[in-house]
């Protein structure tokens, strides 16, 4: 998971570098300040945890239907993990979480996916400024369809507004954006980009 920032043009500070930041460029040579997550992973592999854990397939996790409850109950709690509370192994998977504690997978993988994100909402806070104009987060990729994921970011940045897309190869559409301006506009497509607005189901 790549969080971006095209309007930080601040010189990354020792802190962000020790915490996976870095700037890439834009096409006019701007600073894009940026934080990392190596997310997708680590759902994968503590999701497969989980399955074996509660004896379901390894992709059950695309049947679990979102419960505004729980995580209700989480965001009570704030930034607070279960998941990771001791730090990220050197493997990823978190093994000294006691999956007991959790009445069955959906709970336990709402939990899980609500620890990722809290880990993920950290690296975007480093790589946000404060009091700036920036209101609107889009989301693409895989985790763009997680139900749970984009909701819990619409909750945790209720100022911000938060779209997603699921329009595939979006780094190519973007290179496409940044040279349609050489073309001529009357025969260019429209672009739609499918975008979905999450609203906070949570009052602060």
């Amino acid at each position: 998971c790549i969080n971006m920032n095209p309007f930080n043009h601040q010189p990354l500070t020792i802190d962000q570098l020790d915490n996976d930041c870095l700037c890439f460029l834009s096409n006019k040579m701007k600073p894009v300040k940026s934080s990392r997550l190596f997310m997708g992973y680590i759902h994968d592999v503590n999701s497969k945890l989980l399955s074996d854990f509660f004896n379901v397939p390894d992709d059950f996790y695309r049947q679990v239907i979102l419960r505004q409850d729980l995580l209700c109950r989480y965001l009570d709690g704030g930034r607070a993990t279960i998941f990771f509370k001791n730090g990220m192994p050197s493997d990823y998977i978190d093994r000294s979480v006691d999956l007991s504690q959790f009445s069955d997978y959906s709970e336990a993988y709402h939990r899980l996916v609500y620890d990722i994100t809290m880990l993920n909402c950290n690296a975007i806070d480093l790589i946000l400024v404060p009091e700036d104009s920036v209101r609107v987060f889009y989301v693409s990729g895989g985790f763009a369809g997680n139900e749970i994921f984009v909701s819990l970011l619409a909750n945790v940045y209720p100022d911000m507004e938060i779209y997603t897309t699921e329009i595939e190869n979006c780094s190519a559409l973007g290179a496409a954006l940044v040279i349609r301006d050489l073309f001529d506009r009357n025969d260019s497509p429209e672009i739609n980009l499918e975008l979905r607005r999450w609203e906070a189901f949570k009052k602060n």
